[in-house]
């Protein structure tokens, strides 16, 4: 396939990339429409560092109204078609010189990091604030993983790997910032698509009952493709680099100096939620299974209250 018909089996959009954007209120009344365009605020995450032999799980994006993500995606879409043009952006790839950023396609590091960094200050333009929520993968596997394994199915997806627990931070995190610094905390949140975990996950916050909880925790996630949303690009660009300022000595690999230069300019949320944190909420889902065991396997209300 050639570059140009792998644009066109894109579904960015039919006219200009921003129209995915546009039509996040296209249903609302006139009224809702308008106060949603100036008030609402759109998140768009992704993660990094998913792999359980990973030392750091990280989901990261940013936030803005749909007015400056609708500038944003279209001037992100005109920095991709620039040559040495590239169907998307994936840091994955940039890091490593491969696929869309392959030598033989003409590119080199200086080339790559100069992309990077172009695609950096676009988001950092446009963007409102910018929000991460890490964890260890090593606190995980001590303080939650043996719970999530005595989980009945589906329910044992919650712990499977640090992500819900860091999507519920991050939620509360973008609220709490929110009220603070009197901004309307509506916030809609698209996610880089995550298969059963992320459909569970959105079936788990549209099931709350609590009226309160709901509107703090905001609307249920929607899960996308970064091919088809391009914020969601620059979600991966931040939780690459939020995930290596960490994992990599002196904070982050100096070619990429720049690129955090750029997203500093940005309002930050970020979060660590360290031993001290899950050493409660392990205490809490224990004391969660001793009163519900009817969502444990056979034999594992036993395990968990023995320890």
């Amino acid at each position: 396939m050639t570059q140009r018909e792998g644009r066109a089996n894109q579904t960015v959009a039919p006219s200009k990339a921003s129209e995915r954007i546009r039509g996040l209120v296209c249903s609302l009344t006139s009224a809702n429409r308008a106060r949603a365009w100036l008030i609402m605020l759109q998140a768009y995450v992704d993660d990094s560092g998913s792999e359980p032999n990973d030392p750091l799980f990280v989901l990261g994006g940013f936030v803005a109204p749909p007015s400056q993500w609708e500038d944003f995606t279209d001037e992100w879409d005109a920095k991709l078609r620039e040559p040495i043009s590239i169907e998307y952006f994936k840091s994955t790839e940039a890091n490593g010189a491969r696929d869309q950023f392959a030598i033989r396609k003409g590119w080199d590091r200086s080339s790559i990091n100069m992309r990077i960094e172009n695609l950096a200050d676009i988001a950092a333009k446009h963007a409102t604030f910018r929000v991460a929520v890490a964890m260890r993968w090593s606190d995980f596997n001590t303080y939650l993983k043996d719970i999530g394994g005595e989980l009945q199915e589906p329910y044992n997806l919650l712990l499977r790997s640090p992500y819900f627990l860091c999507l519920a931070a991050l939620r509360v995190k973008i609220h709490s910032h929110c009220e603070r610094n009197g901004i309307d905390p509506l916030c809609y949140f698209t996610l880089d698509e995550q298969s059963t975990v992320g459909n569970f996950s959105a079936l788990l916050f549209g099931s709350l009952q609590d009226p309160a909880l709901k509107a703090f925790l905001g609307s249920i996630p929607v899960f996308d493709t970064d091919r088809n949303v391009l914020a969601l690009q620059a979600a991966d660009l931040y939780a690459y680099q939020f995930h290596d300022s960490k994992v990599t000595p002196n904070g982050g690999k100096p070619r990429y100096a720049k690129v955090r230069s750029s997203l500093e300019r940005v309002d930050a949320i970020e979060m660590m939620l360290d031993h001290r944190y899950l050493a409660q909420v392990r205490e809490t889902l224990l004391a969660a299974a001793a009163s519900a065991p009817q969502f444990l396997r056979g034999g594992g209300r036993d395990k968990l209250i023995k320890q």
